[in-house]
């Protein structure tokens, strides 16, 4: 009787703070991920809350199911949640890709158009998850020419110290003379260069990490397999002594 009144409890706080709590420890990450992202994060904020009520056949159970249930439901949480972060890192990893590239395409179109015109031609060749930020680049552009808001608004949610100079520098590139614009445009080719060389060696370093972490699975398998072998013979040796 006393574990249904606690089960009954326990999903009534679920139901009433179950939101709150998580709120306060999941969707201050999450929202910044679906800036990024683009993707919602209200159904992973649904499947967390729903994950709580897992624990309630536990405590109906017992006092070990309870430890066993909150272990579980620990682990299960912290794998939805990996989930995005993961989604959230290959986006990063994809602008560190992408962003150079679009730069070097930006670059060839500055040498007959000015810096509006420019990155407003290069929408359309731009890889697809740079698109929607270059739009609202030249929607900034347009509303205030002169502005450096426009610039720093771009990729802003990213972060980025690199993406942050070079914005810089096109800024300057569409609002100084002929002469300063020249010099600055030579050192942003120097340094998206410099940058896409960086972005092609990390990505190989990936793969080839990734290559050196599936090799020690064969391993790691023989050296359970071992484990259970050794144990088995110890309880065989212990039975027949």
């Amino acid at each position: 009787m006393i574990r249904v009144c606690i089960s009954v409890l326990y999903i009534f706080i679920v139901h009433i703070f179950g939101e709150p709590l998580l709120d306060l420890l999941f969707l201050k990450l999450y929202r910044r991920y679906q800036r990024i992202t683009r993707v919602n994060p209200s159904c992973n904020m649904k499947l967390h809350k729903n994950l709580l009520y897992i624990l309630v056949p536990c405590i109906l159970s017992g006092r070990r199911a309870v430890l066993f249930g909150s272990i579980m439901l620990f682990l299960i949480e912290g794998l939805v949640f990996l989930r995005a972060y993961r989604q959230y890192r290959k986006e990063l990893s994809m602008l560190l890709y992408e962003f150079p590239i679009w730069l070097r395409e930006l670059q060839c179109l500055l040498a007959y158009n000015t810096v509006y015109q420019a990155i407003k031609t290069s929408c359309e060749i731009a890889p697809k998850s740079l698109r929607y930020s270059i739009n609202e680049l030249v929607k900034g552009i347009e509303m205030y020419p002169s502005s450096i808001e426009p610039y720093h608004n771009f990729l802003k949610d990213y972060d980025s110290l690199e993406v942050r100079r070079v914005m810089k520098v096109l800024h300057r590139v569409g609002t100084a003379g002929t002469d300063d614009a020249s010099i600055r445009l030579n050192a942003m080719i120097s340094e998206s260069h410099q940058w896409l060389m960086f972005s092609r060696n990390q990505k190989k370093e990936m793969k080839i990490t990734q290559i050196s972490a599936m090799g020690l699975i064969p391993l790691v398998c023989v050296g359970i397999l071992f484990l259970l072998l050794m144990g088995i013979v110890v309880v065989s040796l212990m039975e027949g002594g």
